[in-house]
């Protein structure tokens, strides 16, 4: 049966995932044998999407119990018979704080505890600024702000109260670089790393975590063909901005089909070992050209700051 929208896909293939160790820095203290490897209880949504489906995959193949939550998943589940008894699927719309709420009550009724969330639920439109709509714009900070709002606040008494806990929190490289095409989206993620970043330095004294994670382009996995893409919508260009930089976004998009350098199992693998870190980083890029351009940005922002320096001065007060 092809994967479609009423399904989720957690076959691993021809072999069960491997956990191959990422040589984290001593200061993030990986799993190692000063600190051993505990079974999680894994709370993921958007688990229909590629990395989504990755993360799940890991978790199951290490032993460790998910509560995978999708909008998109239904009634059918294909999923091998020895993971059964630790996954549970949650119908949810991170839009609705009432459908979160009740994937955070049924995880702990289920296990009794959360020891890792994980926010991968997204959406996009690309198009000018100008040309999106209001109600494509509410709809992209509805999920993906409002939505992560939703799952922070539902989610952080049971993590504070405990002592314990990670964030994984899925960001966008147009979280850190405004980009052309994909505005709206584009302001989402910044609020997101707003957001996260004040989360991080709330509950960083109450042995929680979080983590912003930048993915590069990614390939697609075994079990799905769907393109990494495929939460966004594409708006057609109007000859008002046909060869403007507007165009840039809908290029940048399209892009990512042939182009993947990131291995989508990698990514997996690595959140991970991340979510088992005892000093996880605040920001993540994965990827080589992620890496490139959060270097390239904030050289950037550095250089700007240098440029202008000489007015700041007459901005004091003598």
């Amino acid at each position: 049966m092809a994967e479609g929208p009423d399904m989720i896909s957690l076959t691993p293939g021809n072999q069960e995932q491997e956990w191959i160790s990422a040589n984290w820095p001593a200061a993030t203290e990986p799993p190692s044998n000063s600190n051993p490897v505990k079974h999680q209880v894994w709370l993921v949504f958007g688990a229909t999407g590629v990395i989504g489906r990755q993360i799940c995959r890991m978790a199951l193949s290490q032993g460790d119990m998910v509560m995978a939550c999708s909008r998109n998943v239904k009634s059918v589940v294909r999923v091998p018979e020895r993971w059964q008894e630790r996954l549970q699927i949650q119908s949810c719309d991170v839009r609705s704080r009432q459908m979160v709420k009740e994937s955070v009550d049924r995880t702990l009724q289920r296990w009794n505890r959360i020891d890792v969330v994980v926010a991968c639920a997204s959406a996009g439109v690309v198009g000018a600024c100008e040309e999106q709509d209001e109600h494509e714009v509410r709809a992209q900070f509805e999920t993906n702000v409002m939505g992560l709002f939703h799952v922070v606040q539902t989610t952080v008494p049971f993590l504070r109260l405990r002592g314990n806990g990670r964030y994984v929190v899925l960001s966008s490289l147009t979280g850190m670089v405004g980009t052309p095409g994909l505005g709206p989206f584009s302001g989402t993620k910044w609020a997101v790393e707003g957001l996260v970043e004040s989360l991080a330095y709330e509950v960083a004294g109450q042995g929680c975590r979080a983590t912003l994670v930048y993915p590069g382009t990614f390939d697609s996995d075994e079990a799905s063909r769907s393109p990494p893409w495929r939460h966004f919508v594409i708006k057609p260009m109007t000859a008002d901005y046909s060869g403007t930089p507007a165009e840039y976004g809908r290029r940048l998009i399209l892009w990512l089909n042939p182009t993947r350098p990131t291995n989508v199992n990698r990514i997996g693998a690595i959140l991970w070992e991340l979510a088992h870190c005892r000093n996880p980083p605040l920001r993540l890029a994965l990827g080589s050209d992620a890496v490139a351009t959060m270097r390239d940005k904030l050289r950037h922002a550095v250089e700007e700051v240098e440029d202008w320096k000489f007015l700041y001065g007459t901005m004091d007060e003598d």
